[in-house]
């Protein structure tokens, strides 16, 4: 959910410059049209690099856990990404949950043989 709260944070951060820079009262009222026109690509250059970050780190994340698709449970994500690092944190714990609750079934269940969890 952070995901979501960061793009709308941002679309709201950049329409909040837009209405600023177009209101009467503006402190850029003095500003050049060629000013405002460089602030404004420098700001969406900002978003988007944000956004460029932000797909390169669920791209990373999908990469770390694509095993996990496989039955590799002994696979666990970087944490240490700035935005998803608390879903690769909480899709850890989650994997380790997981792997303690098949631990406990009997041996002989197909669960044993369908998921490689880590030896402790």
């Amino acid at each position: 959910m952070k995901i979501f709260q960061y793009l709308r944070q941002g679309l709201a951060n950049g329409l909040d410059i837009l209405q600023s820079l177009l209101s009467n009262n503006s402190q850029y009222r003095h500003w050049s049209r060629s000013q405002l026109i460089s602030y404004l690509k420098e700001v969406t250059n900002v978003h988007e690099t944000a956004q460029e970050n932000l797909a390169r780190e669920l791209m990373q994340l999908l990469d770390d856990v694509e095993g996990v698709a496989r039955g590799d449970l002994s696979i666990r994500a970087n944490a240490e990404a700035d935005v998803t690092g608390a879903i690769a944190d909480s899709f850890n714990f989650f994997l380790d949950d997981l792997c303690k609750l098949i631990a406990e079934l009997p041996s002989d269940s197909p669960l044993h043989k369908k998921y490689r969890i880590p030896r402790n």
